[in-house]
């Protein structure tokens, strides 16, 4: 994880390069403003926080034979060549900088020597100078330092005793095109080859040209500005155009090759993002998860001495348990259990009671229920029954009478299930009307009846009452009345058979 943070804070990093570059003033009120009417020139600069403008300045420029001055044939460029060994940007002044360094954006130091020669010299081995202070543009303070492997020079101490010559260069953009390619500058220990024109004066300051340089005196090609003898020349140039190996800056900006901020060799800008993000992003998302996978593995294999692998067996099933039991069920494929149907009530045979008919009459049934306990239930109906049956004795050959505990028995006859009904007993020449108990009513409270098969209704036949003896003919036979017995309503809500 570290890594990949380091290698995301690295490419997030990129995007401030254009912050972090160095930078030059713009051409603009703000920076400075060169207009050129032939080898004269207004410069305006804004640099130290206030606009200073300085007029007719005079150019100088090279004549077809390679002589500088001022006269109306030299027009050409001048040119400086060598090794680039230090430069500086400005994007402002301080109020202690005087004259026309008010309008330099740019200041390098140039070991003087042929192109193709500086061209030659392996990178990292061309002269180091050690710049203190650069404020002001044509006179940066310098040291020697220490080194053992590498050349130091102290401009401040260059005379006529060293070998090395060299410029010192307060540049002044000449378009804007020039100003916007200042930035090149800040690459250095290259070879550089700087064209423009040469301030040879400035109206109420001194200094300008320090001299010229022609084929026959230097040696080099026409237009190449002469090192003086102290082997230090420091010059104002109106740059026109800079020229490195691979590019060029170029007053208009039309050349072939012209730099570009943030230009790549070969690649281009836009080659070099792609490789940046192919190479540097696919890259770090491959060392991360090959890094990832070699933790893991190395964890895997410590497990395996320390646990065993009975017990990482054992801790992946239960990581797959706990995986499954945290992924919410899906709907489920088996088919919803539909609800039993309810039995069909069964008809009751016992004694000629007719289950029914009692629940579709409220008010009356042919007998009454009674509840767990014996206890009579709210209610009443009534039973009529005929002089036959008033006056029919008792049936001696009925089945004994059990009695369970809590339940209720009528003339003497129990049938199977705790059902007592049919049963006749004239008491005192009436009747008792049959009442139908539930065989939950019967069942003992202790123990639970063993379930047994009823029998079929057993059909029973009435007896006969004697014929009564002959009464005297005067009186009739009183006519036979119907008893009504008055009993609770019963409430048929509970039946379980």
């Amino acid at each position: 994880m570290r890594r990949a943070s380091l290698a995301l804070l690295l490419v997030l990093t990129l995007s401030l390069a254009g912050c972090l570059a160095p930078t030059s003033a713009s051409w603009d009120g703000e920076g400075v403003v060169v207009q050129q009417d032939g080898m004269t020139a207004t410069v305006t600069t804004g640099m130290t926080g206030s606009q200073t403008e300085f007029s007719d300045v005079e150019l100088a420029g090279c004549a077809m034979d390679g002589t500088i001055g001022t006269a109306d044939n030299q027009t050409r460029h001048v040119v400086f060549e060598g090794h680039l060994a230090a430069s500086t940007l400005y994007d402002s002044h301080s109020t202690d900088v005087r004259g026309l360094s008010l309008a330099s954006t740019g200041a390098v130091i140039i070991e003087a020597m042929t192109y193709d020669a500086a061209a030659e010299v392996a990178n990292g081995a061309g002269a180091r100078i050690p710049v203190n202070d650069w404020s002001e543009p044509l006179y940066p303070e310098t040291s020697s330092g220490q080194s053992t492997t590498l050349s130091r020079v102290d401009i401040d101490s260059v005379d006529t005793d060293d070998d090395d010559e060299w410029y010192v260069l307060a540049l002044i953009p000449g378009t804007e095109n020039i100003a916007s390619g200042m930035a090149s500058l800040a690459e250095v220990h290259r070879p550089v080859r700087i064209e423009g024109y040469l301030v040879q004066s400035v109206p109420g300051t001194s200094g300008g040209l320090l001299g010229g340089a022609s084929n026959a005196q230097s040696g080099r090609t026409a237009c190449v500005v002469d090192v003086p003898s102290n082997n230090r020349a420091d010059h104002f140039l109106v740059v026109q155009r800079i020229e490195y190996e691979s590019s060029t800056v170029s007053a208009n900006g039309d050349a072939d090759d012209e730099w570009v901020m943030g230009q790549v060799p070969l690649l281009g800008r836009g080659g070099y993002v792609v490789f940046l993000l192919a190479v540097g992003g696919g890259g770090s998302a491959a060392m991360y998860l090959v890094s990832a996978g070699r933790v893991r593995a190395g964890a895997t294999a410590s497990a395996r001495v320390l646990l065993g692998e009975a017990n990482i067996s054992k801790a992946k099933e239960v990581d797959r348990t706990a995986k499954r039991a945290s992924t919410p069920p899906g709907p489920s494929k088996a088919s919803t259990p539909k609800p039993k149907p309810s039995p069909a009530p069964q008809e009751s045979s016992i004694g000629g009671f007719d289950l029914d008919a009692a629940l579709s009459s409220k008010g009356s049934s042919p007998g009454s229920g009674a509840p767990v306990g014996g206890a009579p239930r709210s209610g009443s109906s009534s039973v009529v029954a005929t002089s036959n049956v008033a006056a029919a004795p008792t049936s001696t050959g009925a089945a004994p009478s059990t009695v369970p505990r809590g339940g209720v028995t009528s003339g003497g006859v129990t049938p199977v299930g705790g059902v007592t009904s049919g049963g006749v007993t004239p008491v005192g020449g009436g009747s008792t009307a049959p009442t139908p108990t539930s065989s939950a009513s019967q069942a003992p409270w202790d123990e639970k009846p063993e379930p047994v098969t009823a029998p079929a209704p057993v059909r029973r036949r009435a007896a006969k009452k004697p014929a009564p003896a002959p009464e005297p003919a005067h009186e009739p036979e009183p006519e036979p009345e119907r008893a009504t017995y008055e009993e609770p309503d019963e409430d048929f809500a509970d039946f379980s058979f």
